[in-house]
């Protein structure tokens, strides 16, 4: 039975921290005074949507690893929570169907949980975010190393230093500590746009996904480009509950999705800003394309969210000459997959790399 528990709980996406980055993060579980959860203090405003209850589970609903929001008995408020493990025990007028949940924005395992404090959630899968958690108390950590989903930090604080420690000096659960989620949080952080880095010689499989010129198309890697859209949806959701932005924060080099037909969102990053036009050019990152907007099309992303995975449009050019070049992309709007070999590397959006282009043959 532990065994399964421990399958269902490797299955979480969760958060993925860089090593050697800095994050400010809150602490929220502590396990022992080397083990502990902890999440991007960025996320705390996030948790009202993603924990908000809907309808009551029904019992032909329940299903081990469905993510649900339930009232904690930890916490003693709604988390979302992944159905660990659903059993049936005796009660005072009967049985009575109870269920263990690993609540995932957090880091602990909620017991025995009666079926009629579990709800369905608003969100659809596991979203892109999580593993850490709302916190105790903030700290600014350092990632040193990482082993699956666990990770080696240095934590300063100052006073004290290590805030894990501290918590467990105090002999009281985390959840005694937890701070509002109203705070405020003025982060340090500078957006580093993850590009796939290739090299001459390599060899990939992709896409097209939007062609500029017989000199200038935009492909993306297969396998990023299917998690790609696997997540979209999510993503999407996400985007729905972010505030809209107003002009005068919108600046070249913002990072920010933008919604298409069918409440569909992609991101993008701002070029121009024409603010007596009211006019905003942005380069969709995952597509390749550059397209005029307004700013009721935008919505904010937050840096963690927009970097959960490398931009998916990577500009080349083929090494054939020009009317080669041309019958060539003809061909693939037919195929659209195809392989491609890197004879020179480019620089991302500005220079194009120089690709060789081997057609699939079935």
């Amino acid at each position: 039975m532990i065994e399964q528990q421990m399958s269902i709980l490797r299955k979480i996406r969760f958060y993925q921290f860089l090593e050697r980055h800095y994050y400010w993060v809150d602490v929220t579980h502590i396990e022992s005074p080397d083990e502990f959860y902890v999440r991007p203090v960025a996320f705390r405003n996030d948790l009202r949507f993603l924990q908000a209850p809907r309808e009551l589970i029904k019992v032909c609903e329940l299903q081990i690893g469905r993510i649900v929001s339930y009232k904690s008995e930890v916490v003693q408020c709604f988390v979302r929570g992944q159905l660990i493990l659903i059993q049936m025990i005796p009660s005072g007028v009967g049985h009575e169907i109870v269920c263990d949940l690993f609540a995932m924005d957090y880091g602990f395992i909620d017991k025995q949980i009666p079926i009629w404090k579990i709800f369905k959630i608003q969100t659809k899968n596991d979203t892109l975010i999580m593993r850490q958690a709302l916190g105790v108390k903030r700290a600014k950590m350092r990632v040193c190393a990482k082993y699956g989903n666990t990770i080696l930090v240095d934590l300063n604080e100052g006073t004290p230093n290590d805030v894990s420690i501290s918590i467990v000096q105090m002999n009281n659960p985390p959840s005694k500590y937890m701070v509002e989620l109203d705070e405020e949080v003025n982060e340090v952080a500078r957006r580093q746009l993850r590009y796939i880095r290739c090299h001459v010689g390599d060899v990939l499989h992709v896409i097209m996904r939007y062609v500029s010129t017989p000199y200038r198309f935009f492909v993306s890697d297969i396998r990023t480009y299917r998690a790609y859209i696997a997540s979209r949806p999510d993503f999407s959701y996400y985007c729905q509950y972010q505030q809209p932005l107003t002009l005068d924060k919108v600046h070249p080099g913002l990072c920010v999705a933008i919604e298409l037909p069918d409440e569909i969102y992609e991101r993008a990053i701002v070029l121009t800003v024409d603010k007596k036009e009211k006019k905003i050019l942005v380069n969709k990152i995952d597509f390749g394309e550059v397209i005029e907007t307004t700013i009721d099309k935008l919505k904010p992303v937050k840096e963690q969210v927009f970097n959960h995975m490398p931009a998916l449009a990577m500009c080349c050019s083929s090494s054939l000459a020009a009317p080669y070049a041309y019958e060539l992309m003809k061909e693939l709007e037919k195929k659209p997959e195809f392989m491609i070999r890197f004879t020179s590397i480019g620089c991302t959006f500005e220079t194009p790399s120089l690709v060789d282009i081997i057609p699939i043959i079935e």
